[in-house]
């Protein structure tokens, strides 16, 4: 295997693919959306959205080597969960519940891609360095849709392949 350069897209299913792997969901649970709360999961079940974040690129580089573009990125997962098992402003199900809930699922998401190299379509490596976690948001919770969300950014740098 070697290190290779890809674009933006290979980087999203390649994130999607070991999360769908990882995770062991149906892939219609785990897609790539600039609109991640933008789904309503059934009751007693999750989804995962892989969105991107901001991306810089290194000034420098380019001045170097007019061919080589690296972008330092972030991808934002975001999973939703929908339950309605608490008891008024109380949440401990929708974080604990060991199937769907938030907490058991970002740590699930974070076994998943913390430490390790994304691998595109051929079975080459493409990442700077190993996929690292940036920052989680807190979870939230719509007490009308019964709906439970949290994100969590990745910080995921490649080269693009410009060819």
């Amino acid at each position: 295997m070697a290190r290779v350069n890809v674009t933006q897209e290979v980087v999203l299913t390649a994130v999607v693919d070991r999360l769908v792997a990882q995770l062991a969901i149906n892939a219609n649970r785990c897609y790539v959306s600039t609109q991640p709360l933008s789904t309503i999961p059934p009751g007693g079940d999750y989804f995962v959205t892989v969105s991107l974040g901001d991306g810089q690129f290194d000034a420098e580089i380019q001045e170097q080597h007019a061919v080589q573009l690296q972008e330092q990125t972030e991808v934002i997962i975001t999973v939703l969960t929908r339950m309605h098992l608490d008891r008024a402003d109380r949440d401990i199900y929708l974080l604990t519940d060991d199937t769907r809930g938030l907490l058991t699922i970002k740590r699930l998401i974070l076994k998943a891609l913390v430490g390790h190299d994304l691998v595109e379509g051929a079975g080459d490596t493409f990442l700077r360095r190993l996929v690292a976690v940036k920052y989680a948001e807190k979870p939230q919770y719509d007490p009308e849709k019964m709906v439970g969300w949290l994100s969590i950014h990745f910080a995921v740098d490649f080269d693009w392949d410009l060819t």
